[in-house]
Formats: C-alpha cells, sequence, structure tokens
C-alpha cells in the first residue's frame, strides 16, 4: 500500500473533522429532545428508535476521530515522538467516554 502524502492526509482529516461536526451535531438533534425531556426515562422507550439512530451517529463520530487520530499520528511524530504518543493517548482516552455516552442509555 502506498503511503499518503501529507497534502492528502491534510485534505482527508479535514473531512473527518467536518464529517465529526456534522455526526456529533446530528446525534445531539436526534436524541437531544428525548434525553432533555423532563421525564426522559419514561420517554426513552417510545422513541427507541429515534435514540437508537442518535446512538448510531455517536459510534460513527467515534470511529471518525479515531480515524483522525490514527491519521495524523505519522505526522505528528515526525515533530515529535511525544506528541504523537500524547495525542494518541488522548485519542484513546475519549473510547470509554463515548461507550459511556452511547451504550448507557440503551441499559
Amino acid at each position: 500500500m502506498e503511503k499518503l502524502s501529507v497534502k492528502n492526509t491534510g485534505r482527508i482529516v479535514g473531512i473527518l473533522f467536518f464529517v465529526v461536526m456534522l455526526l456529533w451535531y446530528s446525534g445531539y438533534a436526534t436524541i437531544g429532545g428525548v434525553i432533555d425531556a423532563p421525564d426522559y426515562l419514561a420517554t426513552i422507550y417510545p422513541n427507541k428508535v429515534k435514540v437508537m439512530t442518535g446512538v448510531l451517529y455517536e459510534l460513527l463520530e467515534a470511529a471518525a476521530v479515531m480515524g483522525i487520530t490514527f491519521l495524523l499520528f505519522p505526522i505528528l511524530k515526525r515533530q515529535s515522538n511525544t506528541l504523537a504518543i500524547s495525542y494518541m493517548g488522548f485519542g484513546f482516552s475519549k473510547l470509554p467516554c463515548y461507550y459511556w455516552l452511547c451504550c448507557a442509555p440503551c441499559y
């Protein structure tokens, strides 16, 4: 497989940032009306399709964030190994937060 150039990697990362913003907004707009209700526990089951769609958006957002992390690693490694590993660590530290956010309403 051919390595991506820095220019192409930058384009892909930019597109992924845009995708992350769209998925976050779509997920919040879909789930927000249900979760922000005063009696949200009673409204989750009747709106289960809406909640599952929002959760799917959030999981896709998590995948896009991980994609950004993996794509930026070689570029950041050229500048500083510590910076690259730190960015990768912070990227992975978001995974439990996404799991809690997406899967907790489903149980």
